[in-house]
């Protein structure tokens, strides 16, 4: 199994041809509203800066910080073709070495990179003292529960853990062609276990309630397109809120 830094090298090159976008339109859903001109933003776990890149279009003061350096070289060469001003660092979000004190508007982390932290709670501590009072972060993160999910467990015979889900689960996922073992997480528990100290929670957004995952799929894309519409209209309703394959975590710093 491959480190996180190792996966994330070797897939720099394609890593932008690895999602389909109506996961990435619903993450920018749901950040893209809180962004003001001159607000500063951390984007943590940036990849090759899709985020970093749309919160800076949109008038923010950005800082994006990536463990994987190939990840940052692409981010970089994007930022400079676009003639965007982003300011690109390495380093490990668990930590979020060299960032100053209470001194970001918003910070967001997408994608599952919280899925590869050992300790997310070293994370929401890190976040915590980034963030001004009252400053708001959002985690998108791989969950426990799609349904997708479940019925590739149930037909591999581990019924129980389908039916359950569980608070915590860990697979091996592949990062272009290596795997990486990832920790999922039901997103209330992950929430009381690691961000309640530091954070209001303000909203719980499912993404992929009934839609397979990012990878190739044999669902054609009339099917798909009728699936991604109820997901939208699932997303916050109850359960529902718990049983996507990717999770949105809305909190607010206090103050």
């Amino acid at each position: 199994m491959s480190t996180v830094r190792d996966a994330y090298n070797a897939a720099a090159g394609a890593y932008d041809t690895l999602f389909v976008e109506a996961n990435r339109a619903r993450w920018q859903d749901a950040y893209m509203p809180r962004l003001r001109p001159g607000m500063r933003v951390l984007d943590a776990g940036c990849g090759t800066g899709t985020d970093s890149l749309a919160c800076a279009r949109a008038g923010a003061e950005v800082v994006g910080i990536d463990i994987s350096p190939c990840m940052l070289e692409r981010a970089r060469g994007r930022a400079a073709a676009e003639r965007v001003s982003v300011r690109f660092a390495e380093g490990d979000i668990a930590r979020l070495p060299g960032v100053d004190v209470a001194t970001f508007d918003l910070i967001i982390s997408g994608f599952a990179a919280l899925n590869t932290v050992d300790e997310p709670g070293a994370f929401a501590a890190a976040a915590a003292r980034a963030l001004r009072p009252g400053g708001e972060l959002l985690v998108h993160f791989l969950g426990t529960g799609a349904l997708f999910d479940r019925l590739g467990d149930a037909s591999r015979g581990r019924v129980a853990q389908a039916l359950s889900g569980g608070a915590v689960r860990e697979r091996e996922i592949r990062v272009g062609d290596r795997a990486v073992r990832h920790r999922l997480y039901a997103p209330r528990a992950l929430y009381a276990a690691s961000f309640a100290h530091h954070f209001d929670l303000v909203e719980v957004v499912a993404v992929g309630v009934c839609t397979p995952d990012d990878g190739p799929s044999r669902v054609p894309d009339w099917l798909r397109g009728r699936l991604e519409s109820i997901d939208v209209r699932l997303a916050g309703r109850g359960v529902f809120a718990g049983l996507g394959r990717f999770a949105i975590l809305v909190m607010r710093r206090r103050a």
